[in-house]
């Protein structure tokens, strides 16, 4: 079993990696017909609802970006051949094992364009107690949630074990904004759901037969302390608890600093084949282990062997690599593994 979820719209570009393969990834009608078609996920979750928007209010005219009415007509009603839930109580019932599902499973909660990120304090109003002190939507799931039901939907319904990807999407479209009190929001919310697939582990699984990666795919805004401007790396301010953090941002868009990577599990061992050198930045200024990094091509190689069972021959290129991602199901239901990306 293969599933993809995330905070941002299931056709955005991580996720669609993991079931579809096009010449752009803005295609996103035709991502989506080949994740409803194309046989590489059993289970897919994100945010793109076209009938809410992004405060989780009904739309008197649908959204139609990330999908058609139609794909989403033939979603709702079992056409595709795909189970399908949209409600909050829907996924808080399948995270508790209320709600079960045999077979494929598509969840779209009823939001626009992200879970929470991109809510507006005009419509849902404040609360002081969150970090950007906006209130949350109170209809939509969160990744945690979201996370936690994926599990046990595709755990239930393997027989060779199970691969999903979780993205916290929208960690990066607040980057982008250099919005402080929502990265912070969303990046609790990655958090939780990392801490739901580890308990998992400990409870129904062993470290000795599923592996655990924790990832990002690059440098955002480049977040430092708020004179870093003037003090080289000055890191960002601790202002205590319940206060915004003192932070200047750099950048509006990526940035190519090396980023951090945790690895846990069966094969986790098989990354210290593929490191490239040592940034003394990474040991000197983040204090993360001893400085050694791999190159981000290695991931996919080393996630594809650990469900193999077996070393696969160095691709040609990442391209063939990542058209492979939509290729390799039957290999993926190898062994359990989690990506959380």
């Amino acid at each position: 079993m293969t599933g993809a979820i995330t905070s941002v719209p299931f056709s955005h570009a991580t996720p669609a990696a993991f079931g579809a393969q096009n010449i752009s990834r803005n295609n996103y009608h035709q991502i989506t017909q080949q994740m409803i078609t194309g046989g590489a996920l059993d289970l897919v979750m994100g945010a793109g609802h076209p009938w809410f928007n992004s405060n989780g209010q009904p739309r008197a005219v649908p959204g139609t970006t990330y999908m058609s009415v139609a794909q989403y007509n033939a979603l709702r009603t079992g056409a595709a051949g795909w189970n399908f839930i949209e409600t909050k109580a829907d996924f808080e019932a399948l995270a508790t094992g209320a709600l079960t599902f045999s077979g494929k499973l598509w969840g779209i909660p009823q939001v626009g364009d992200t879970l929470q990120a991109l809510r507006n304090p005009t419509v849902v109003g404040l609360d002081l107690a969150n970090p950007s002190g906006v209130r949350f939507i109170g209809t939509v799931p969160t990744l945690e949630t979201m996370t936690r039901g994926a599990i046990n939907h595709l755990a239930a319904n393997a027989t060779n074990g199970f691969f999903l990807m979780v993205e916290g999407g929208a960690v990066d479209w607040m980057a982008h904004a250099n919005n402080t009190g929502r990265i912070i929001e969303e990046q609790l919310d990655f958090n939780r759901a990392v801490r739901v697939a580890v308990d998992w582990v400990n409870a129904f699984s062993s470290w000795g037969e599923t592996l655990i990666i924790v990832l990002t795919d690059h440098g955002n805004g480049m977040p430092m302390g708020p004179n870093s401007h003037l003090v080289a790396f000055e890191p960002i301010q601790n202002n205590g608890a319940g206060v915004l953090p003192g932070v200047r941002w750099h950048y509006g868009t990526h940035t190519n600093e090396n980023t951090l990577f945790w690895a846990r599990g069966k094969h986790a061992n098989r990354f210290f084949r593929h490191v490239v050198g040592r940034d003394a930045g990474l040991k000197d200024i983040l204090g993360h282990n001893d400085g050694r990094y791999i190159d981000n091509v290695s991931v996919p190689r080393v996630i594809y062997s650990a469900m193999a069972g077996r070393a696969v021959p160095e691709p040609a290129t990442w391209g063939l690599m990542i058209a492979g991602f939509g290729l390799v199901g039957a290999a993926l239901r190898r062994r359990r593994a989690t990506v959380l990306a």
